[in-house]
Parts: structure tokens; sequence; C-alpha cells
């Protein structure tokens, strides 16, 4: 199974199943990004042989340039709202985290189609 609960944190015993299921994802934000996405790495314990880690494919997509990924990510718009919470939230970051959710899932609705 891949994914976890909110809240919560499981370690799997690693799956030779994560390297195929990042195959899966690069190969979508690869036919979406095309030459945008310069490489795309996987990344975090998933993609280490033999390492137990929580079931979640941690990837990185390198880009050229931050305006190039201003074309996937309303970066704008995730700087400011990162630098506010910083501002409000300098000893908190659970907080700072917790601010910026909505609109993490917010753009994981969208790449997905999914209603908003």
């Amino acid at each position: 199974m891949l994914g976890l609960a909110r809240g919560t944190v499981r370690l799997a015993q690693y799956s030779a199943e994560w390297t195929d299921l990042f195959d899966l994802e690069a190969a979508l934000l690869r036919s979406v990004m095309g030459a945008a996405a310069r490489n795309i790495e996987h990344i975090g314990s998933t993609a280490i042989v033999g390492m137990p880690s929580k079931p979640i494919i941690d990837l990185v997509v390198v880009v050229n340039t931050l305006a190039e990924a201003g074309a996937w990510i309303p970066t704008h718009k995730y700087f400011t709202l990162k630098e506010d919470l910083a501002a409000h939230h300098p000893n908190d970051r659970e907080a700072y985290t917790s601010g910026k959710r909505d609109f993490v899932e917010r753009i994981l609705r969208l790449a997905s189609n999914t209603p908003l």
C-alpha cells in the first residue's frame, strides 16, 4: 500500500514496486511537462533499495528556471504564502507546514483533474 493517513507515521519494508511507481509518475510528468522537465529524480527513503520507509514516493523535477516552473506551479502565490507563514510562525514549524496544506492540496487536485 502506498500513502499514509494524515498525521500518522508508519514504516513499510522496502518494496521493489516503489521504483515502478516512481517510473509511472515520472512518465506522466514528462508527458505533461515535455522539455520543461529537464530531469526527474526519485528521492527520499523509497529510492534506497532495502531501506524501510514511509510508503510515500518523493520526487523532484528539475527545470531550467523558476519561470518555467511557474507554468506548472503558481510559484509567486506559493512564495508569498510561505513568506507570510514564516513571518507569522517563526517558531512554530507545525503551524507553518499546516498553513501550506490547503494550497498544496489544491494544486494536487488541479494536477489530478479532481474537482475543487
